[in-house]
């Protein structure tokens, strides 16, 4: 798999795919699983085709900080697991974008465990052309465990792309916060189930769910539905959902400065997905996803 360059030039980096596995980064890569064991503040995770492999863990040592962006780039159909292990007191920040060159259909499975004290805060971009199937798990094993994932989809064409994520909280004191915005034009579908899990004597948890979409045609579809499972009385939970169309007041507000049609609803979607772009913190993946939300939005003014 060729990966672009710019995605290379990090003295940090990790290449897995079927014609190589590169690593330069403070980590060892054994049997299919990443160990990370000291603090990286950038670090790059490249997964191309694979068939010789099925499943990557990912491991970061206690007490490890590590700033990641990961990338799957597929130009064919793939059965992937992604595992991230976190262990006590380490923390993960960054993002996980997902890519392909052609259109296929993809599974993804992404499995998150967070130790005492550890905590994950990921950015992911779904930007997969044809039918992805997601199924994430994130447990909360140790107090004061601490996640929070932020979640951009923009299909368009006949995209299908189905997610279902479970939060759950299994100790006391944990937190977890969720926001899904989905962008869905041409004839595209988004299929989302959320779900938070808080079990019986796991008190003075939270645990909230924010889902938003976009619609930017008739023919697309987004069906979001969120669900607090609660076992327990001493919680703060909370979720929720609003799917509409581009505002009309907004539209007629640009247009009346001046502003075309098609500028004044890429503006819009911009504004939209903006919250995701710069929680990115990185100049070169902004720049990056914002050619890539254009690309897929190139029919809003159609």
């Amino acid at each position: 798999m060729e990966f672009p360059g710019y995605l290379r030039r990090q003295n940090d980096i990790v290449v897995i795919d079927d014609n190589e596995v590169t690593n330069t980064a403070a980590a060892t890569f054994v049997k299919q699983t990443l160990t990370i064991t000291k603090d990286i503040k950038n670090m790059r995770i490249l997964i191309g085709d694979l068939t010789a492999m099925d499943r990557i863990r990912i491991v970061v040592n206690e007490g490890v900080h590590v700033g990641m962006h990961v990338y799957f780039l597929t130009k064919r159909q793939n059965d992937l697991t992604i595992a991230f292990d976190l262990k006590q007191d380490s923390r993960v920040t960054g993002s996980f974008a997902l890519y392909s060159i052609n259109k296929m259909k993809n599974t993804l499975i992404r499995d998150v465990t967070l130790a005492e004290n550890a905590r994950m805060e990921m950015q992911t971009g779904i930007f997969i052309h044809g039918c992805l199937t997601i199924d994430e798990t994130v447990a909360l094993n140790g107090e004061n465990a601490q996640v929070a994932l932020g979640l951009l989809n923009v299909a368009d064409d006949a995209d299908h792309i189905r997610m279902h994520q479970i939060v759950r909280h299994l100790a006391p004191h944990t937190t977890s916060d969720i926001d899904n915005r989905l962008v869905a034009s041409e004839s595209s579908r988004l299929d989302y189930v959320i779900k938070g899990l808080i079990k019986k004597g796991m008190y003075q948890s939270a645990c909230h769910q924010s889902s938003r979409g976009l619609l930017l045609s008739e023919d697309g579809e987004i069906a979001a539905d969120p669900q607090l499972l609660i076992d327990e009385y001493d919680v703060d939970a909370s979720h929720g959902l609003a799917v509409g169309q581009i505002d009309e007041d907004q539209l007629f507000y640009l247009k009346s400065r001046g502003i075309d049609d098609a500028e004044a609803k890429r503006l819009i979607v911009m504004g939209y997905v903006r919250p995701f772009i710069t929680a990115l913190d990185d100049e070169s993946i902004e720049n990056r996803i914002k050619k890539r939300i254009l690309f897929k939005i190139k029919g809003v003014a159609s």
